[in-house]
């Protein structure tokens, strides 16, 4: 019995680590962007790189620490995840000088080859996030293999991970940043990050992380096979950024305000994709079709998206709301469809069995979700509209 209850605190301390690693991250990304539109300028080009770059550090951290343990499988994944994690705050802490610097080199390249200053723009914002976000992709694979030490399941801690992330942003964005500016917001993530770090170190070695270790099933259903999952991984990473670009332009809109408009949409489709993370094992548990969820999502967002369309005119019926106002409303309007369109790569993940598999899937999610953010701003939108 008394080994049975050390098993369950130590998943569940497993569950908040990762939980607060996510909102810590996201913590970053806010912070990241404020201090990329003041050093950079305020531009939706600028606010695109920086979520570009962002995505492709997660990407590209997820495909080497994937590569990493093809061979070797640590004892103990929660510590090298709280190694990531302090060398994510100690990075995070630097990015201000950093990100001057960059300024300043900016500025230098506009003024005397102005045709460059596109790529001297994306490479400085490549240099100054590069650390950081490929520690924060690397986490995701291990991810796995503390679900298998502790007796859970990936699904659950990525979901866990993006409802921290959504934490995040609306405790940066605010809360935190107006009360106490960046500087110590930043101190703040950092100090999130270092705790994290330590609390992993101190955890209860659980069950061995092998690679052939048996994964808690979600359901006997076969798995897809490999064409059909990365098929759903593609689709879904790219419909559900492209969505968040699309909505994001009327949401801006309607709020009057970039900052406050980027904040909401953000916390609102993390906190749908953590929402249908943790609903995955239900879906399967019922033997409910992966294919009619997406066609689900798909009718869900032809419904959802007229009325976000006209979210400026509720603005001009009435005195503007409250931000939390605007959160609820947009949440309750883009839920649907993001839980559902959501509920695709958790399910995908956990039919894997190797880190390799799943940085693999994660990476190819995250690059179809920067194709989809991309190809929303600068093709789909200016040649057929919302």
């Amino acid at each position: 019995m008394a080994h049975i209850m050390s098993r369950s605190l130590s998943r569940a301390a497993v569950q908040s680590l990762v939980a607060a690693a996510g909102m810590a991250a996201l913590s970053w990304e806010v912070i990241w962007q404020l201090k990329a539109s003041l050093a950079l300028g305020v531009s939706a080009w600028g606010a695109a790189l920086t979520l570009a770059v962002t995505m492709g550090g997660l990407c590209a951290g997820s495909l080497l620490m994937g590569h990493s343990l093809k061979d070797r499988i640590p004892a103990c994944p929660a510590r090298l995840s709280g190694a990531l994690e302090l060398a994510i705050g100690l990075s995070g802490l630097t990015r201000g000088a950093a990100l001057r610097t960059i300024e300043s080199l900016d500025s230098w390249v506009y003024a005397t080859a102005p045709g460059s200053a596109a790529w001297a723009h994306l490479l400085g914002v490549a240099a100054v996030l590069g650390v950081p976000t490929l520690c924060m992709g690397a986490t995701l694979p291990l991810f796995g293999l503390m679900a298998r030490q502790y007796r859970t399941s990936i699904a659950v801690l990525y979901g866990l991970n993006t409802l921290g992330a959504a934490a995040g942003v609306l405790l940066a964005a605010f809360l935190l940043i107006p009360q106490f500016g960046v500087a110590q917001t930043g101190w703040i993530a950092a100090a999130v990050n270092i705790a994290v770090a330590v609390i992993a170190w101190m955890l209860p070695p659980g069950a061995p992380a092998q690679d052939n270790a048996p994964v808690p099933a979600l359901s006997r259903a076969p798995p897809l096979s490999p064409a059909e999952a990365r098929l759903v991984v593609l689709v879904t990473g790219f419909a559900t950024f492209a969505l968040e670009v699309a909505w994001f332009r009327s949401l801006t809109a309607a709020f009057c305000s970039t900052a406050d408009a980027f904040a909401v949409m953000l916390a609102s489709v993390l906190i749908a994709l953590g929402v249908a993370a943790q609903l995955a094992p239900l879906f399967k548990k019922k033997h409910l079709p992966l294919g009619a969820l997406m066609a689900g999502a798909g009718i869900a967002i032809l419904l959802a998206t007229p009325v976000i369309e006209r979210f400026d005119y509720v603005a001009h019926l009435a005195p503007p709301p409250m931000v939390m106002n605007w959160f609820i409303m947009t949440l309750f309007v883009t839920g649907i469809p993001v839980v559902l369109l959501g509920v695709g790569l958790p399910w995908i993940l956990d039919e894997q069995d190797s880190p390799r598999g799943w940085s693999r899937l994660y990476a190819l999610n995250t690059l179809a979700a920067i194709f989809g953010s991309l190809s929303a701003a600068w093709l789909l939108l200016p040649a057929i509209g919302f």
